[in-house]
């Protein structure tokens, strides 16, 4: 039973996110104060004024008269006194949550996206840590300890390998004016290797297949972000209504799981997002319901609203692209909460924590600092029972363009679960 005496969506949202589904534990709420000293049981009160014989978190003023340009106070450990929680813990996740702090991006990127070092978990420091699968485990631990009980978790570590389809090949199959241009672009910036690629019998981006096996002998099912739009400056893969196109995406929808990768200029328009996953269904003859946008372009309320419209429940974007970590402060699935509607709705956001790009373009890592950082994070995720999500492309073995080393780093990370993965850096990269 949780006790507050302001009780709004906002507040049940969050206690909702933390414990319904992670835990075996039912939430049953109320307003009443003398209700709840009355009953008994495991409870919880969230205000200012303590009591004896429950779990006190002590409640600020966020939920009272909600801003969204209000910043609550957290950090990564909670303050606790005489068993109750100092932090409002529960405004700290919800701003997290809701990403109230992107509706004013005032500093995107060139690509209109929330840049990690505007982010308050950037600024503190904080943005490597799920925050907030710590602080639920935390109190978990804290109800244990003060009810003199035990608490079942109902999940445990899960890891997703998720693959975004932006090319199906560098060279092969393109049209004869496009790899004329392509082939100008090359000598003239004396891209050697790269000419010498285009004469090659395998085309170096085309790895799906052996992606999928590198999946089936570990026992894993990937899932393929599908780009299916006309080509565009930022949308360069084979138009849908090719053979080639259908006849590979095709072979690669079976034995995996599959969502549509919006283009470019899709993230505030709902009919071309509808088109594509459209167009997409009917090639595969698979119903298509999860999304990740394209160049991971996301605004808000406007694209999350836009896929909703578009009939999509699932959604794949929440993420950095410039950085590592958790962008929303957790690892673990939640639902999107609509600040302007003032309500939950039903897409639900599955955070990823790591990308290939990030990794080599942005951080500029070497393959060995790539895996070690990738580790740490997993590590992380591991110790609280999370969910770790990663994107891979298939484009991102190609060594004429920088990403030797990578493939190594891939499988490592696809290695890495509980007792599958015992080998060191050094050792690997030997």
């Amino acid at each position: 039973m949780i006790y507050s005496p302001i009780l709004n969506s906002k507040i049940q949202y969050v206690f909702n996110t933390l414990i319904d589904s992670v835990f075996d534990l039912e939430i049953v709420w109320t307003t009443d104060l003398s209700y709840f000293k009355n009953q008994e049981g495991l409870k919880i009160n969230y205000s200012q004024n303590k009591m004896d014989g429950v779990q006190n978190i002590v409640a600020g003023s966020y939920f009272e008269a909600f801003d969204i340009n209000n910043i609550p106070n957290f950090e990564k450990d909670l303050d606790v006194i005489d068993g109750q929680i100092q932090n409002d813990f529960i405004a700290a996740a919800f701003f997290l949550l809701s990403r109230a702090e992107e509706y004013s991006n005032a500093s995107p990127d060139q690509h209109g996206r929330f840049k990690s070092k505007s982010s308050e978990l950037f600024k503190k420091g904080l943005h490597h840590w799920p925050l907030i699968d710590i602080w639920a485990d935390r109190l978990i631990k804290l109800l244990e300890k003060t009810f003199n009980t035990s608490i079942k978790v109902l999940k445990e570590y899960t890891f997703k390998s998720t693959i975004d389809v932006d090319h199906l090949y560098a060279y092969k199959y393109k049209p004869l004016t496009i790899k004329a241009g392509a082939l100008l672009r090359d000598s003239i910036q004396f891209k050697l290797n790269r000419i010498k690629d285009r004469y090659k019998k395998e085309d170096p981006y085309d790895r799906l297949d052996e992606m999928l096996t590198w999946h089936k002998q570990r026992d894993l099912i990937p899932q393929f972000f599908i780009l299916c739009s006309k080509r565009g400056p930022f949308d360069k893969s084979f138009p849908p209504e090719s053979s080639i196109y259908q006849q590979k995406i095709k072979a690669i929808s079976e034995g995996s799981e599959l969502g549509i990768h919006p283009s470019y200029a899709s993230y505030h328009n709902t009919e071309k997002i509808k088109e594509e996953t459209d167009t997409l269904g009917k090639i595969t003859d698979k119903t298509i319901q999860a999304s990740r946008q394209h160049f991971l372009r996301l605004t808000f309320p406007e694209s999350y609203r836009c896929l909703i419209d578009a009939g999509i429940k699932e959604d794949y974007s929440m993420g950095f692209a410039e950085d590592i970590g958790f962008r929303a402060g957790i690892s673990r699935s939640f639902y999107w909460y609509d600040l302007d509607r003032d309500a939950v709705t039903s897409l639900r956001v599955y955070p990823f924590q790591i990308m290939d790009v990030t990794l080599k373009k942005y951080l500029r890592l070497k393959p060995e600092e790539a895996l070690t950082e990738s580790l740490n994070l997993l590590k992380r995720i591991q110790e609280v029972k999370g969910e770790a999500t990663i994107i891979w492309h298939n484009s991102s073995f190609y060594e004429s363009e920088g990403w030797e080393g990578y493939e190594a780093v891939y499988k490592s990370i696809l290695d890495y679960r509980i007792g599958h993965f015992e080998c060191t850096e050094e050792l690997l990269f030997a």
